[in-house]
């Protein structure tokens, strides 16, 4: 403001000047000097979700918080989240986010808390804690409409904006996700994350170049961050591009040694390339991580690397490390170790054991919440549906298991990926009743990205005696890696083209 004070004096100053030698010369009339026009005014920026709390503070260590929460690291927003609790014991938002970072019972607790503080809080802030709350209890169609509804009382809310983006990305809308992400960038229009997210859609949709322009603009956005640089380097992964991906995950790691996720991203880099003994270096790397449930996850890479070079002992014990695992029985990954267990098993052709082995993971279920419980019941009904299948022999409640996957689908509300789980289910019940025309015809549904589906469309293509679909459709599999160690031993497991 001082800067345009002192610029109008001078104008006015240089014109009276001007003026003065005019009249003394008896020159023409002076001319007519319109005063500066004013700088258009910029528009008040779009409202925000309010921040209720008591303390200052704590809405500081908050916003450090979701500071950290946007790029990825996780613990370090956890021990913000946890000071801002500490100094305003009844600050619902921050004890909110505090419980969608923590597994398990503890994190369900803390949101149902959350839940009970929010009466007098204004309604767009009401409104996003009831869409988290809906998010962990895996009631989809309650967290869009809560979300969506934030984003009309809090047109501000780049936030919720770039998660409602996220969501329709996980269900392929990609129209809905890319004007989410305009809309972000709208409101910050540096906004880093909005270029992570496009990265994503872009990656989706096989769109290479732009995904990858897109993951090196963030890259350039927050150069001293490691999520961007991991997040380029999952984008080169998919893409095929395995050297510059490596390449990518480990100035991540390097920069950051804290953000340990980015080992697993060298693990399998390297394990695309056929170098296991460099896979399993990296997945060792990973297991000194202190986040919770971080050291199980490497674990359950660990046992699907080695079940990809067919070594089932050693896959099987490094699942035994988490069971004996005392911290891991309250971790969400104790139940998905199991499930895991029972896949690997089968993997193994060792379909009795693994047969027990679905049935401790649903046994399991009951510590988990929301879409965590959803999806391991379904885990467990394609293990059901796979085994029937694979052995020949149709489950007695084969169409029950099926009809379990479709009341599913209409619960969860997820009008792309729904649809294509219950033409899993279905191809695999008519498969197991020796129909493998249907089985085809349904399993055919699947997105590429759905590898079990592909995979197990060709193993029936194969087995039907259509040569040439199953050969187009391995390929189309070899085309699609992914950030997953399971896809690793699908693809070890393809028929040499």
């Amino acid at each position: 403001m001082r800067a345009m004070m002192w610029m109008s004096a001078a104008l006015v100053f240089a014109v009276a000047c001007k003026k003065g030698e005019d009249k003394k010369q008896a020159e023409p009339p002076p001319k007519v000097v319109d005063k500066q026009k004013p700088e258009p005014v910029k528009p008040a920026p779009l409202a925000d979700v309010p921040v209720t709390s008591k303390s200052p503070e704590a809405i500081k260590e908050l916003e450090r918080g979701l500071a950290m929460a946007d790029n990825q690291r996780a613990p370090e927003a956890v021990e913000h989240l946890k000071k801002a609790v500490e100094l305003d014991p009844e600050f619902a938002q921050a004890i909110c986010y505090l419980g969608t970072f923590t597994p398990g019972a503890e994190g369900t607790d803390l949101l149902t808390k959350a839940g009970t503080l929010t009466a007098k809080l204004p309604e767009a802030e009401q409104s996003l804690i009831s869409g988290m709350q809906a998010g962990r209890a895996g009631d989809r169609p309650k967290m869009l409409g809560a979300y969506e509804k934030t984003v009309q009382l809090a047109p501000g809310a780049w936030r919720v904006h770039l998660t409602l983006a996220a969501i329709a990305n996980g269900e392929r809308d990609n129209t809905k996700a890319l004007s989410h992400l305009e809309q972000a960038l709208k409101i910050k229009p540096d906004l880093a994350q909005a270029y992570n997210l496009t990265a994503y859609v872009k990656a989706s949709q096989r769109e290479w170049e732009p995904a990858i322009a897109a993951a090196k603009k963030q890259v350039e956005l927050l150069p001293k961050e490691p999520n961007p640089r991991d997040t380029l380097g999952e984008i080169l992964l998919w893409s095929g591009k395995f050297d510059e991906s490596e390449k990518e995950f480990t100035a991540a790691v390097t920069m950051e040694p804290k953000f340990t996720l980015a080992w697993q991203g060298v693990a399998l880099a390297r394990a695309y390339r056929n170098d296991f003994k460099g896979a399993y270096e990296a997945v060792d790397k990973r297991k000194t991580s202190t986040a919770p449930g971080e050291k199980q996850e490497a674990l359950v890479d660990r046992a699907w690397l080695a079940i990809a070079e067919d070594k089932l002992p050693q896959a099987l014990a490094a699942l035994d490390e988490i069971e004996k695992d005392p911290a891991a029985k309250k971790l969400p990954v104790y139940a998905f170790a199991a499930l895991n267990r029972a896949h690997i098993l089968v993997a193994g052709g060792k379909y009795p054991e693994a047969t027990k082995q679905f049935a401790t993971a649903l046994s399991r279920g009951d510590v988990l919440a929301g879409d965590g419980k959803a999806e391991l019941a379904r885990g467990h009904r394609f293990g059901v549906l796979r085994l029937a299948a694979l052995t020949g022999k149709p489950a007695a409640d084969a169409d029950k298991v099926v009809a379990a996957v479709e009341d599913d689908q209409k619960q969860q509300g997820d009008p792309q990926r729904g649809p294509q789980f219950v033409a899993y289910a279905k191809g695999l019940a008519a498969w197991a009743k020796k129909d493998l025309k249907t089985a085809i015809a349904e399993m055919s549904k699947c997105d590429p990205e759905l590898l079990y589906c592909r995979y197990d469309l060709a193993l029936a293509q194969r087995k039907s005696g259509d040569k040439a679909g199953a050969e187009a459709t391995e390929k189309q599999i070899r085309e699609t890696p992914r950030r997953e160690a399971a896809a690793v031993y699908l693809m070890t497991h393809l028929p040499k083209p």
